[in-house]
């Protein structure tokens, strides 16, 4: 939302790196259908303007093999832990895995 005068909004931008691992930016715009079944997806598990459903419903319209949770540096520890063992249980079902980052420093590597 644009709250003063004489400001745009600005485009989201997708990137692909490698053709491997996908981030969609600060957005769950439709996304061509040749990214789905990416390796792995750069997902927003915590943000103001979704909820787990909603971040759920956009990693399965992608299908991706790994989803790599991104923009929850900011909650809570009790938090992120409770949305992680949600996140990871469901995606689970769908044959996606969940890679936690907990710690600064954490990675992992896109084969």
């Amino acid at each position: 939302m644009c709250l003063t005068r004489g400001c745009s909004r600005s485009q989201n931008t997708a990137y692909i790196i490698n053709d491997s691992f996908l981030n969609p930016g600060d957005s769950f715009a439709p996304l061509p259908s040749t990214l789905r079944g990416i390796k792995a997806l750069a997902l927003v598990v915590a943000a103001p303007w979704t909820t787990e459903v909603t971040t759920a419903e956009f990693a399965e319209t992608i299908a991706p093999q790994m989803v790599i949770p991104v923009h929850d540096g900011y909650v809570k520890s009790f938090f992120q832990k409770m949305r992680y063992d949600n996140y990871d249980r469901y995606f689970s079902t769908k044959g996606i895995t969940f890679q936690r980052l907990v710690s600064p420093g954490d990675g992992v590597e896109i084969a």
